[in-house]
């Protein structure tokens, strides 16, 4: 589905539409974990072209990134990770971090009192963001260019 054909973006002033929460939290996952603009704006565009509606499609984001990620059962199988999504629906998530165990919103407003339906824990930054200590040793940057092709 290209969304762009939908008119997603106003043709007479070139404005986008609002996004839907799952596509704010899916880019503000990009921002916590401080990755280079170009990855930044390279999600901006695929969001744009493909839209998120659904858990699936922030997958489909993650992986197209290669964002390291994990799913686990519940808060306590988090362990120490910079970032956690919590999905408490196919359209609700909160992302945020564990403080002593207990979950504090990105945001900070965001008050979570339901147990989420599983939880995705963010691992580590784009391996895009390795490309540039591959710039040293040119094996590492075959490699990785090689596993982020799609």
């Amino acid at each position: 589905m290209n969304r762009l054909d939908t008119n997603r973006h106003g043709e007479t002033d070139g404005q986008h539409e609002p996004m839907n929460r799952l596509e704010t939290e899916s880019l503000s996952v990009l921002k916590e974990l401080e990755v280079n603009a170009n990855i930044q704006l390279f999600a901006r565009q695929w969001v744009d072209e493909n839209g998120i509606e659904s858990i699936d499609d922030i997958f489909a984001l993650f992986d197209r990134l290669a964002l390291p990620y994990r799913l686990v059962a519940n808060l306590d199988e988090v362990g120490d990770h910079k970032l956690v999504l919590l999905v408490l629906g196919e359209n609700e998530l909160v992302s945020g971090h564990l403080e002593s165990k207990q979950f504090v919103a990105v945001d900070g407003n965001e008050d979570v009192s339901d147990i989420p339906q599983f939880c995705i824990v963010i691992v580590g930054a784009p391996l895009e963001k390795l490309l540039r200590i591959g710039l040293v040793n040119g094996y590492m940057l075959f490699v990785l260019s090689f596993l982020n092709c799609s």
